[in-house]
């Protein structure tokens, strides 16, 4: 059983590329202890840390109601198509 689960974690996560640490300014993500647990996890899945600058913007509009063209929005029973996301 342990070997099925380690072919498929393997399978999960190939595609991956480095495990990247939003840097929101919120939390000190450059402190010893966040990053030794942020290199335990991208150890397992064999991928370099990289930082990327970002914001909790989209987070405070989904929780305050703000939602606007950034999000898809739909009714009960609608069906999302491959081409009703925006990239």
């Amino acid at each position: 059983m342990r070997k099925k689960g380690l072919m498929v974690f393997d399978i999960w996560f190939e595609s991956y590329q480095s495990v990247d640490i939003i840097d929101t300014g919120v939390y000190d993500c450059y402190s010893s202890d966040y990053v030794t647990r942020a290199k335990a996890n991208a150890d397992l899945i064999q991928c370099p840390i990289c930082y990327v600058e970002g914001s909790n913007l989209l987070l405070e509009k989904l929780v305050s109601g703000r939602w606007d063209h950034q999000f898809l929005i739909g009714e009960a029973g609608d069906i999302f198509r491959e081409e009703d996301f925006v990239l």
